[in-house]
């Protein structure tokens, strides 16, 4: 058998330390896998492992490394970017492929056996092509959170092609893991298609909405003052999905309102307002200008603001009845000149308004952050919660035969393409698709994060799908055992604009556009 060489495992762990130190932990906590070595007729080794008692061959006895070129052999750089392999197996066929996709595409491989892992890699030297930075190896702890944080930066990559390639001898132990993986990893490549597409069909009108906000980013108020200002207190995130309903109506205590901040999603504005509820923000990041009818026939509401990307379209800040506040942007940063700069600290762009809501609650130091119809999933055959602003937007197509439940499920069935069945938090069959599914992987990545600095996040939908890394409780429950100070007042701002940033703004903007 290959000499059993401390310093070889100690070279494996430390190429894999740097990218991979979640399996790092796994192979360093198990025990190595009894494996009986064979020399082959080559200077590679073979090995076999017991199943049920018959011996299983690990890679082939006569030259593996022949059989591991044959396994990739598919993997072609012109027509594939990256591949994922299921099974490690001894490592020889991870090692053609990571040398044939080379130092540009994405390998990710996935061994849910840390004893076997051991076994292999305190043998057999695979530091030269674990080290490189496009190199993940994943095992059995591996969730969808960390395969979308460990992934998403090569989004570009994975979406140009991705193979899956199963090691045979692997699929015998492990063939419902693997079933597993292959789901989510294609889950997270139409997560990353998803991300991708939206950036480049939004590129050219994202840099005319921002353009159009100068004018609130110059001279209207920051989101400076959110910072921490709620630091300690309970945040009730607010979406629109079809759960809103079972819940909601607890807002409506005032002895409860005052110790909760509400962030609404600017789709469930109106059925709050409907059912007496004011929120303390509104966020918004929608590009389109349809977006300003959400608005349309609210009375004046000087006590709650929009929190909004400045990506978003300039008529729902023109539209929204109340004072604005943006965030930090760099393409405006770089538009205005060092004298109308001023302070402002990032919060991470949100894929959807109820991501934003999320990363707000954050950046006002809220602990814990509580979700509310965020279904993520259409729940009873339901896309928006009842009463929402998009059946306003409906209400010229209605009939007697074109009812609001009639809307709703067509706005589900045309979906019928990308529709995917899950189950939701009751265990009941609830069709998602694509894009909600692509939420949710962004919900999770950021809900682990969170975890990990310590910031609870409890999924009080009482409906949807689960979320993991979320703490699963009815509003009722969480609203009365972390609802017990008032939040502190935080003033909003005014919503005129400050002429005199304006004037140099304008003044600014000739220049530019004279140079």
């Amino acid at each position: 058998m290959p000499v059993r060489d401390p310093s070889i495992l100690t070279r494996n762990l430390d190429a894999l330390r740097t990218h991979n130190p979640e399996t790092v932990v796994a192979i360093e906590s198990a025990d190595p896998a009894e494996l009986s070595w064979q020399p082959t007729k080559t200077d590679a080794w073979s090995a076999t492992r017991d199943l049920n008692g018959q011996p299983v061959t690990l890679a082939s006895r006569f030259d593996p490394q022949q059989e591991a070129a044959r396994l990739v052999k598919d993997l072609e750089p012109d027509e594939i970017a990256s591949a994922a392999l299921l099974g490690f197996g001894l490592g020889y066929h991870a090692r053609a492929a990571s040398e044939t996709l080379g130092r540009q595409g994405v390998l990710v491989v996935f061994e849910p056996d840390a004893a076997q892992l051991r076994a292999v890699l305190e043998h057999i030297d695979h530091s030269d092509w674990l080290a490189r930075p496009n190199v993940f190896l994943f095992g059995d702890a591996a969730d969808r959170a960390a395969m979308t944080a460990r992934l998403e930066p090569h989004a570009a990559t994975l979406t140009q092609g991705t193979k899956l390639v199963t090691h045979p001898p692997s699929r015998r132990f492990h063939e419902p893991r693997f079933q597993r993986f292959a789901g989510d990893m294609t889950e997270l490549l139409s997560f990353c298609r998803t991300n991708l597409a939206t950036a480049l069909v939004n590129a050219a009108r994202t840099c005319r909405n921002l353009a159009g906000n100068l004018g609130h980013y110059a001279a209207g108020p920051t989101a400076e003052p959110l910072k921490d200002a709620a630091k300690g207190c309970v945040a009730v995130c607010v979406g629109a999905g079809p759960s809103l309903v079972r819940n909601v109506d607890l807002l409506r205590d005032g002895a409860v309102r005052k110790k909760v901040v509400v962030i609404a999603v600017q789709t469930a504005l109106r059925p709050l307002l409907d059912r007496g509820i004011r929120p303390d923000f509104v966020t918004a990041l929608d590009y389109s200008p349809i977006c300003a009818r959400f608005y349309e026939g609210l009375p004046e509401l000087p006590d709650v603001t929009l929190v909004a990307e400045p990506k978003a379209h300039p008529a729902i800040l023109d539209a929204f009845p109340g004072p604005v506040r943006l965030l930090k942007n760099d393409f405006c940063e770089t538009a205005l000149s060092e004298s109308l700069r001023r302070p402002r600290t990032a919060i991470k762009a949100g894929a959807t308004v109820a991501h934003l809501s999320v990363y707000l609650a954050e950046f006002l130091g809220c602990d814990p952050i509580v979700l509310i119809g965020q279904d993520l999933g259409f729940s009873d055959g339901l896309y928006y919660a009842p009463g929402t602003a998009v059946h306003r937007v409906w209400e010229p197509e209605l009939s007697a035969i074109n009812t609001i439940e009639m809307m709703e499920w067509v706005r589900v069935a045309r979906m019928r393409g990308h529709l995917r069945r899950k189950e939701d938090i009751h265990g009941r069959p609830c069709f998602s698709d694509e894009q909600m599914l692509t939420y949710l992987k962004q919900f999770e990545r950021d809900f682990k994060q969170m975890e990990a600095s310590g910031t609870t996040v409890i999924d009080a939908t009482e409906g949807g799908l689960p979320k993991a890394h979320t703490t699963r409780a009815t509003l009722a429950d969480a609203l009365s055992e972390h609802a017990t100070e008032a939040v502190p007042d935080v003033p909003p701002p005014r919503r005129a604009l400050d002429p005199d940033r304006l004037r140099e703004l304008n003044a600014l903007l000739g220049r530019t556009v004279d140079d």
